[in-house]
């Protein structure tokens, strides 16, 4: 048998303490780290302050005020867009019983006539005779216009007043009248108005004279005229602003070979390259037509139209190829060309178009001419007998700042405009004033609302008496009372 022996036994002794001197290094670099983290932390914040003292400062010195320009500025567009409808009552009620003032009684105000009817826009002309014809029992604004005035003034103010499409169908009809017809009228007429005038003029022309004005103009006129004629009537033009290069270039070779023909048999009968080229293409597509026709041929269309056509048909040709404002530009230098003045033409150009429509004619005439359109006017039209007419032409070209010879703004007009503007300010603030500037001050304070801000800026009071506009003239003192 084996015998187990007992193993030894193995004596393991405990681990030797830590030694104290360790131990309390480490805590002391502990600390040391904790030390360097919190300085760290003190001068990261120390540097986000400044920071933010930094960017607060340059928020309140140009982004601060400017977010709060475009919130004001946000704020005054939705009150405006609110009491539109309420203004331009409150200005068509005040024009209209201002209007009736001037023809009350024996003799007519000539100088309030003009003074209120020729400074206005075509809309605003339309709200004043619909205002007009309600208060005072369905009476016709430009019938009763017209009963008050005589002459070159009595056409004047009828082409101003009366709405453009009815106008237009009267001249029109005044163009096909009788035996004869006016040519030169007829082709203004059709070859200068947009496609919507066309359209407006066609049902004018038919509620005035009972006829299809198509069926008149076919009845006046013949030949390659007659349909170049016809296709502006349809009031089809291209209204794209852009044009097609390649086309454009197409159409003056095409042009350029027809043209040159000397018997025009590229009338082919019914004018249809004519009408492909000039009548139905856009304005900008004409444009880039004649920029190639010269590029081309060293010659402008309009020299080649001169040399290849004549009468009637180059005339509308010429018309339709010619920039708006550039034809009645050269029209108003031909009416005043010469001995003596063509006043109906005149009175037509000036009080037919649209203000916007009378600042590039006017514009266009001193590149044409070299002559200032004003200066012009003045000595045509400066007569002591027609000192209401060259008030009339000025007021219509210039609106509420025409200069006056010395080049010096005009005097405010105290007594019309002086009440209208105190009444102004009472209505919109429940209180009144003084003085100008009080009432200025007042009503450009945002909490007067709309319509103590608009009624003294939008009609033209403060713009006449100082040249400048209320509300930009006014800026310190809306930002002030912010």
């Amino acid at each position: 048998f084996f015998s187990l022996r007992s193993q030894p036994e193995i004596e393991t002794s405990p681990d030797p303490p830590l030694p104290a001197m360790g131990l309390k290094q480490d805590i002391e670099e502990a600390k040391e780290t904790l030390k360097d983290l919190k300085e760290k932390k003190d001068k990261l914040k120390e540097k986000l302050e400044r920071l933010e003292e930094t960017n607060q400062g340059l928020l309140e010195s140009s982004v601060l005020p400017r977010a709060r320009d475009v919130v004001y500025n946000v704020h005054l567009a939705a009150l405006f867009a609110e009491e539109r409808d309420n203004l331009v009552d409150f200005f068509a009620d005040r024009d209209a019983r201002e209007v009736r003032k001037a023809m009350a009684g024996l003799g007519t105000d000539r100088k309030a006539l003009v003074y209120i009817l020729c400074r206005r826009t075509k809309t605003q002309l339309q709200a004043i005779a619909a205002k007009y014809a309600e208060l005072f029992d369905g009476e016709d604004l430009v019938k009763r216009v017209a009963s008050e005035t005589q002459g070159d003034l009595d056409a004047f103010l009828h082409a101003v007043i009366t709405p453009p499409a009815q106008y237009d169908a009267e001249l029109l009809e005044k163009a096909m009248a009788g035996w004869g017809t006016d040519e030169k009228l007829l082709t203004e007429v059709l070859c200068t108005r947009s496609n919507a005038e066309l359209d407006a003029a066609r049902v004018a022309y038919r509620h005035r004279t009972g006829d299809e004005v198509g069926k008149d103009v076919k009845a006046d006129t013949g030949g390659a005229y007659e349909k170049f004629l016809m296709a502006c009537l349809l009031g089809i033009r291209d209204e794209n602003p852009v044009a097609d290069d390649d086309e454009a270039r197409a159409a003056a070779q095409e042009l350029h070979e027809a043209l040159a023909v000397t018997d025009q048999s590229w009338f082919g009968g019914d004018g249809e390259l004519l009408i492909r080229h000039l009548a139905t293409p856009s304005e900008a597509k004409v444009e880039a037509i004649k920029k190639h026709f010269a590029e081309l041929h060293l010659k402008s269309l309009e020299d080649a139209i001169e040399e290849a056509c004549s009468g009637d048909l180059r005339r509308a040709l010429l018309c339709r190829v010619t920039p708006k404002a550039l034809y009645y530009a050269k029209a108003l230098e031909t009416a005043v060309k010469g001995l003596g003045t063509d006043e109906g033409t005149v009175a037509r150009i000036l009080g037919r178009c649209t203000r916007r429509e009378l600042k590039e004619i006017a514009t266009t005439y001193e590149e044409l001419t070299g002559n200032n359109l004003e200066q012009v006017i003045r000595g045509e039209l400066g007569g002591m007998f027609e000192k209401n007419l060259l008030e009339a032409a000025l007021l219509r070209l210039y609106g509420d700042t025409p200069t006056g010879e010395d080049g010096e703004m005009p005097e405010f007009d105290g007594p019309h405009e002086g009440k209208y503007l105190e009444g102004a300010a009472t209505s919109a603030l429940g209180s009144s004033f003084e003085t100008y500037d009080e009432a200025v001050r007042a009503c450009v304070h945002p909490s007067s609302g709309a319509a103590g801000i608009t009624q003294l800026g939008a009609d033209g009071p403060f713009t006449l008496r100082t040249g400048a506009d209320l509300l930009d003239s006014s800026k310190d003192e809306i930002s002030w009372l912010r």
